[in-house]
């Protein structure tokens, strides 16, 4: 649940903002390289989605962590035993340090592949181009998850062993 009701705002602010500094970025330079683009784009908007996506990343971790915990009582546990402006700051660091790699690497291939399915199937890509967009984000988003595994599995060891120190002290 914990998921849900972060993912739905998160992602709203992160397609928001990276449209808006896309769009920035062009207006101030036309000429920009489109990899630079989407890769400052991508990562000012993952920034911004990642404030509104780290309550509820917590409380799913600390009831992953601790499972008979409810929702309720994960969000007051985590109140109880956390120096709360510490605890969001550290951990949105290390948020940011794994979303970040992984959206700039999902976006900047989604993008080429789009281009590349265009430039090499062009009829096809444009008659479905639904159906194009998604086996090009599938692609990139699989590629993008096994590049940034190893990331992931720290942030999530980093996490574990934080709640586990806190709540035994």
């Amino acid at each position: 649940m914990p998921t849900l009701l972060g993912n739905v705002p998160s992602n709203a602010f992160f397609y928001c903002f990276y449209q808006l500094t896309k769009s920035v970025l062009n207006s101030y330079n036309e000429n920009i390289n489109k990899g630079v683009s989407y890769l400052i784009s991508t990562s000012v908007a993952e920034c911004v989605a990642c404030i509104v996506r780290l309550p509820f990343e917590m409380v799913k971790q600390h009831m992953q962590v601790f499972p008979s915990n409810t929702m309720s009582s994960a969000i007051n546990n985590i109140l109880k035993t956390q120096n709360l402006s510490t605890f969001l700051l550290k951990n949105y660091l290390v948020l940011i340090l794994r979303d970040i790699p992984f959206d700039c690497i999902q976006y900047f291939l989604w993008d080429t592949f789009k281009d590349f399915s265009k430039a090499n199937i062009g009829k096809y890509s444009d008659q479905h181009p639904y159906l194009t967009s998604s086996l090009c984000g599938g692609l990139a988003g699989g590629i993008s998850a096994f590049l940034t595994t190893p990331i992931d599995v720290i942030k999530s060891r980093h996490t574990i062993h934080v709640w586990k120190i806190k709540t035994h002290n």
